[in-house]
């Protein structure tokens, strides 16, 4: 973690924001992947769900990574950083969402069950780091 829940500068945001986009986009793929090798059978929607979030997840992580010279610490960037964590916040919510359908299945796999564990709690993270950097930059 870059910021460590404290914001020293935009640039720390914009380090988060484009390290947990990355990951969160990732987690649904993983899910997928080890429902698929553990002959677990996700429903169709909720397949479609994770894909939806991993596709959601992945367009913000390319919206961050456009070339940092037009972030300049001022007005616009400190907007911008609040859209792209704005963003970042409703995409979390969605996903942590799913994780009520997705505990459904699975239940006598203990590796997949851990890795919905691991991953909920990763984005629950997620959810209350952004929602603190919001706040540090108004």
């Amino acid at each position: 973690m870059y910021c460590f829940t404290y914001a020293n500068s935009m640039n720390c945001i914009f380090r988060e924001l484009t390290l947990w986009s990355d990951i969160s986009s990732e987690h649904p793929i993983f899910i997928k992947t080890v429902a698929e090798l553990s002959g677990i059978k996700l429903p169709e929607d909720i397949i479609q769900k994770l894909l939806e979030v991993h596709k959601s997840f992945s367009n913000l992580n390319l919206k961050i990574k456009k070339p940092i010279d037009a972030w300049h610490l001022n007005y616009s960037c400190t907007m911008r950083l609040r859209c792209l964590i704005e963003e970042f916040i409703t995409y979390d919510i969605k996903f942590i969402k799913l994780f009520k359908e997705l505990d459904k299945y699975g239940k006598e796999n203990k590796v997949f069950m851990e890795l919905l564990n691991h991953i909920h709690h990763e984005q629950i993270f997620m959810y209350k780091l952004f929602n603190d950097l919001l706040m540090q930059i108004g």
